[in-house]
């Protein structure tokens, strides 16, 4: 039924034994990467799935919309993508903590 999902789990004697970590993660990068993660923000009225398109299916919407109504497919809606990363922005925002986290 719609909304069932049935995942497989493996047997005992199918799962192994995960290696120990000997390398414990310095306190001072920990604390320095909370901190990036805590003053990152996103405005408020964010909601996943609603507040940007999905440029897949605005492309195949395009497409489909070229093709049944016999118009040639325009390009220029095709370069909006909203799930972008937009690099300039972030090292604007978060550069000197990213710059203190390099090895």
């Amino acid at each position: 039924p719609p909304g069932f999902n049935l995942i497989p789990l493996g047997f005992e004697d199918d799962i192994r034994a995960t290696p120990h970590n000997t390398n414990p993660a310095d306190q001072n990068v920990v604390k320095a990467t909370i901190d990036l993660i805590q003053n990152q923000n996103i405005d408020c009225g964010f909601e996943l799935g609603e507040s940007f398109s999905n440029p897949v299916l605005k492309s195949f919407w395009s497409y489909m919309e070229s093709v049944s109504l016999g118009m040639p497919l325009q390009e220029d809606e095709l370069e909006d993508n909203d799930t972008e990363l937009h690099v300039e922005g972030i090292l604007v925002s978060a550069g000197e903590q990213i710059k203190s986290r390099q090895l």
